[in-house]
């Protein structure tokens, strides 16, 4: 996702499979338990739905209040016609089935080869252990394939009945996407350098996670200080809080123990 150009800095991986799975059905209200079960899955944290709020508060301040909409206890996101990939592909797809129908296969091939060019590696390829990714990316997969069974028909269609060629991009294009060949996958995110690797998963902390990350991304917040007694795992949730963050990159957060129970 991007502004004028620019990367936009989302957060954490909650955070944008939050934005997925709103994006996977733009326009369509969707309702807490529905985004809670893509999340977490069938065993949620008792935090899920505070957690969820808090997500959906930062995604307002991000792209724009008008933009995520909240309905009670739902949530949709609007997006326009044309800024997203997905739509795009649908779009696409549709409009050279449609001139395949009309037995027009030159057109044909060439809204499916920009359908098929919009695909730059593996569908939620950085939001791999969430629960909801697994059945979406079949779909899309489905898809994908069935876009790529259309353009070779209307490439065979193309050769065989008025002796015309697919271009050599068409044709590198069609062997990269068959191969899944590395070289038209997006560029993967790379973890922080400066951040000791967790033994554990944090669990349960969902909310305290979120209202950390949200504070540290203020402009006006540069340094945010855990307090609290030894031992209740303020060190665990900094470190995390720095690896959703993408590392130490001009805030600090600092952790200071207290006395007492």
């Amino acid at each position: 996702m991007t502004d004028d150009g620019e990367p936009l800095q989302l957060g954490g991986a909650k955070r944008r499979a939050l934005l997925a799975l709103l994006l996977l059905r733009p326009g369509e209200v969707l309702p807490r338990e529905r985004l809670i079960d893509g999340l977490w899955g069938e065993s949620p944290p008792d935090t899920a739905a505070n957690a969820v709020q808090v997500h959906i508060h930062g995604l307002r301040k991000l792209l724009g209040a008008d933009r995520v909409t909240t309905h009670g206890t739902s949530y949709s996101v609007r997006v326009d016609p044309g800024e997203l990939d997905l739509q795009r592909f649908e779009e696409l797809v549709g409009r050279g089935n449609d001139a395949l129908g009309r037995g027009d296969a030159e057109t044909a091939a060439a809204a499916l080869h920009e359908a098929l060019a919009l695909w730059r590696g593996q569908a939620l390829a950085d939001l791999t252990n969430k629960p909801f990714v697994g059945a979406e990316r079949a779909r899309l997969e489905n898809q994908r394939l069935a876009a790529l069974e259309a353009y070779q028909t209307a490439r065979r269609t193309l050769v065989e009945e008025l002796g015309i060629e697919p271009s050599a991009e068409l044709q590198q294009l069609e062997r990269a996407i068959l191969q899944q060949d590395e070289s038209i996958a997006a560029p993967s995110a790379s973890p922080p350098r400066n951040l000791p690797a967790p033994r554990t998963a944090l669990i349960g902390r969902e909310l305290e996670l979120a209202a950390v990350t949200a504070l540290l991304r203020r402009g006006d917040v540069r340094l945010l200080t855990l307090t609290g007694p030894g031992g209740t795992g303020k060190t665990r949730l900094a470190l995390e809080a720095a690896r959703e963050l993408g590392g130490f990159a001009g805030g600090h957060l600092v952790r200071r123990s207290r006395a007492g129970p």
